[in-house]
């Protein structure tokens, strides 16, 4: 049996842990965001105290969450790479294809 088959339950279970705090944090800061872009003014004491509350709430707890935030973002470029690549690597065929039926 393989890693992932034998701890599922155990894989599951963390899984399911970080997708709650995730959208717990979202909730939070899309409530917070919510107050603000509601169609209303400010006095900068307000604002202030406004403000602070998003940067508590949006401030990443742990340096797991940190490093885990970072990874997404790592991938989410190799991703964006490998697309580009593979657009580049369609594109080269194409101009191969051109050039060998000029021959």
């Amino acid at each position: 049996m393989t890693f992932w088959q034998e701890n599922y339950g155990f894989v599951k279970e963390v899984y399911d842990f970080r997708c709650s705090k995730y959208l717990e944090w979202m909730d939070n800061i899309e409530a917070i965001i919510g107050k603000v872009m509601a169609n209303t003014q400010y006095t900068a004491k307000e604002f202030k105290i406004i403000k602070d509350t998003f940067t508590v709430k949006g401030r990443l707890k742990t340096k797991e969450e940190k490093e885990e935030v970072k990874r997404n973002e790592q991938a989410k470029k190799e991703d964006k790479r490998d697309e580009e690549n593979v657009e580049v690597e369609e594109e080269n065929m194409k101009e191969k294809e051109k050039i060998q039926k000029t021959k």
